[in-house]
């Protein structure tokens, strides 16, 4: 667990809100058996890569998912001949932030696993952290963009296609890593050598040379998976002048694995593409230096279940057994489309690790153990069997259902539905179980993104459904159960008050006039929200098709870095019998959100456009309601991937100008103040070998510097790029938090 708060730090002392992330919360999947990592938030497009994130010998699970550019951490308990992980998201915060791909790979041979991961200057290169653990897990940002001698020219950036997985792998056996990527050009696969042995006698360095625009002798097909063998080669690697035939730009996106198939000490490949549902082997059937591709087996592994997934597979080899024997993971590439509910097959090596073979085991690896509702999960809080504990109901946008290619696009259908889960804990200890993925028989609609929003429209005494959906309309479900009984939803419209926002509606119920009647909020596409008031009584309402307001508060949620949309989901709650506003966003950050009482055409304030200062992945959705009597809300965010994440609610944690401690022994010096060039934080010794994370914010709240240690540690922080004012420097533990205001002054 960890604490986050808001950070309206602008004429603020004291945020409004405090939250601890929890992952302990029990939920059961059946009568008997409960979620081992519920509130993992959900998996769609994932890669794998294994390291030793705390020290105990065992290699633990790092998944990064495209959808969302959402990274995830696990520790691996290491029992023997089984998957035996725990979700623990404290070491993601140790990371940097990773887009497009990431492989962990030790390059310098010191035993720990650095990251390659597509550049943080150009989508097209590679970026190289190394790997500077000591107690606790550091990287360094080593190679902004790596680059090679190529065509005789140093200095050249070593292109992979931000659709693409690169192999990094030791290809000639000398000790250090080299790489495999595809042809900016075409369809053949160069190799890069890396020359730190033949230069250094050892692999610390990064140094690579274009060996050959041919690795293999392979062709890709231009429209197709298919692989010809034994091609002579366009692209000279003394030549950056191509044969006219292959001057047009072909290559779409493959996913490459390198891995020594039969024990002859060659690497083989296995190769994923775009156009393709399946994955291809290829046998290397030459030698060190004079690679040669000789056989394939284009539905790999064809002794076995071969693999069959909608688009795009990346492989993945690493033990996640725990057997000592690299097992085989394949999940897809394409961020856009994936059987989004069972998108992770593994595979067991039951062979050796120079001639595995691959026992296909599962379709859903790690999915099975969370909440994970397909693709987009829309939480939302309800009380559906009038118990007095807070149940809640996920939307999502759909379980993927089927595929079709047409023209080389692919297109898929999807169906979506609520899952309940119903609380059946205790007012202050809530327990979940899963009811229902198809509650209300949503699926029978069959429509896209399903949004549920719970108010009683009727003045009956029980509360209806409104769903939102990917067309812009809401359908009514009246729950005919009457006070104190479980609810029974029946279709009563298809397209209620003739509403229609245009795209992705997303809405609340909610008196938001204080008129003791309902009324309808509804985020959409846009980023923005629109007021429909009911101007009709507590059972008769009446809703013009019209709003009462199409930019209630003038709230936008759009990040233009990103997109043009902002696909706002809006959930306004009360606090302290005033409205408050979080909004989810496309982007992922939540929007805070008041002044909104007697406000309605005036401008709502911004309190905060990254609200948590947590990336939860793209397309958030956020739901909030006190489910535990503390008097605090706590608060559910769904995301792109399908699943969602838990915070309980605390006392606000003091983060404003004036210092807040909550353990006297905790503290920590910062000098000198006002501060120029630099500033020097030194951290006491803590008891144990706590993990402690350093923070600096400015006066705005964003983030803009972190560090992480264990003990006595002192670092100089270079403020030539920190513009002059006031700033908020934070040390965590996992149970201490502490801050201190500095100004820079130049």
């Amino acid at each position: 667990m960890f604490i986050v708060a808001s950070s309206g730090f602008s004429q603020r002392t004291i945020p409004d809100f405090g939250f601890i992330r929890n992952d302990s919360i029990k939920v059961k999947k059946d009568a008997s058996n409960y979620f081992r990592n519920p509130w993992v938030g959900g998996f769609n497009s994932c890669q794998f890569s294994e390291i030793d994130l705390n020290f105990d010998g065992i290699k633990d699970l790092i998944v990064f998912d495209r959808s969302g550019n959402r990274l995830t951490t696990y520790i691996n308990k290491g029992t023997a001949n089984n998957a035996d992980y725990d979700f623990n998201p404290v070491y993601k915060n140790y990371f940097p932030e990773i887009y497009s791909w990431l492989l962990l790979a030790d390059y310098n041979c010191d035993g720990k696993e650095d990251i390659f991961t597509s550049s943080v200057l150009s989508s097209g290169a590679i970026s190289v952290y190394k790997n500077i653990s000591d107690t606790i897990i550091k990287f360094q940002l080593v190679e902004t963009m790596l680059k090679a001698t190529q065509y005789g020219n140093p200095g050249i950036e070593i292109f992979v296609s931000s659709g693409d997985i690169p192999a990094v792998s030791d290809i000639d056996g000398d000790g250090d890593l080299d790489i495999l990527t595809f042809h900016l050009l075409g369809n053949y696969m160069q190799y890069f050598k890396n020359l730190s042995k033949e230069l250094n006698g050892n692999c610390d360095s990064l140094t690579y040379e274009l060996e050959t625009n041919c690795w293999g002798h392979f062709r890709e097909g231009d429209t197709s998976s298919a692989i010809a063998l034994n091609q002579s080669c366009p692209y000279p690697a003394n030549s950056s002048r191509e044969s006219n035939n292959e001057r047009k730009p072909r290559h779409t996106g493959s996913t490459t694995l390198a891995i020594d198939l039969n024990n002859d000490n060659l690497k083989d490949v296995i190769i994923g593409d775009i156009a393709s549902t399946n994955i291809t082997s290829l046998i290397n059937g030459g030698n060190i230096g004079n690679d040669s591709m000789i056989t394939q087996d284009a539905n790999f592994p064809s002794y076995d279940t071969s693999l069959k997934m909608v688009s795009y597979p990346g492989i993945f080899y690493l033990d996640v057994d725990n057997d000592s024997l690299k097992d085989l993971i394949v999940s897809p590439n394409d961020y856009t489309v994936s059987e989004n509910f069972k998108s992770i097959w593994f595979y067991k090596n039951t062979g050796t690790n120079n001639q595995p073979v691959f026992d296909f085991q599962t379709n859903d690896f790690l999915q099975n153990e969370i909440i994970d509702v397909g693709e987009g999960c829309y939480p939302v809080f309800f009380d559906y069997n009038c118990d007095s504990l807070m149940d809640f109901v996920l939307g999502n946008y759909g379980y993927w259902d089927s595929s079709y290619k047409y023209y080389e696009n692919i297109y898929s259908y999807y169906t979506s539905n609520l899952a309940l889960f119903e609380n059946t804990g205790t007012k202050s200890n809530p327990e979940f179980k899963l009811i229902t993925r198809d509650f209300a028989n949503v699926s029978s609609l069959k429509i896209k993104s399903a949004y549920p929003a719970f108010g009683d429209l009727d003045g009956d005494g029980d509360e209806d459904i409104l769903i939102g959906n990917s067309d812009g309309k809401l359908y009514y479900y009246e729950n005919t159960a009457g006070t104190g009984n479980p609810a029974s939803f029946v279709l009563n419209s298809a397209n209620y008050s003739g509403i229609d926002v245009g795209d992705y509606s997303t809405p609340q119920i909610i008196d938001l006039n204080r008129d003791s009647k309902p009324d309808i909020v509804v985020g959409c596409k846009k980023g923005t929200i629109l007021y429909f008031q009911n101007t009709g009584t507590t059972t008769s309402p009446v809703f013009s098709s019209t709003p009462t307001n199409n930019k209630l508060g003038n709230v936008s949620v759009i990040d233009s870095s990103i997109t043009n949309y902002g696909y706002s989901t809006p959930c306004f709650f009360e606090d302290s019998s005033e409205y408050v506003l979080f909004c989810g966003s496309y982007g992922g950050a939540i929007f805070y959100y008041k002044n909104i009482d007697g406000n309605l055409n005036g401008n709502f304030t911004l309190i905060d456009s990254a609200f948590l200062k947590i990336n939860e992945g793209m397309k958030t959705g956020v739901s909030c309601k006190n489910i535990n009597n503390d008097n605090y809300p706590d608060m559910l965010i769904g995301n792109y991937a399908g699943g969602v994440s838990f915070f309980k609610g605390v006392n606000p944690t003091f983060m404003g100008i004036k210092e807040f401690k909550n353990d006297l022994s905790f503290t920590f010096n910062l000098y000198p103040n006002p501060a120029n060039n630099i500033v020097n934080i030194d951290i006491p010794q803590l008891s144990g070998n706590k993990i402690i994370i350093v923070s600096i914010y400015n006066f705005l709240g964003k983030n803009i510097f972190n560090k992480s240690s264990s003990g006595t540690v002192s670092y100089t922080v270079d403020l030539s790029n920190f513009s002059n004012g006031i700033y908020i420097c934070t040390l965590r533990t996992e149970n201490n938090f502490a801050t201190k205001k500095f100004v820079v002054l130049k």
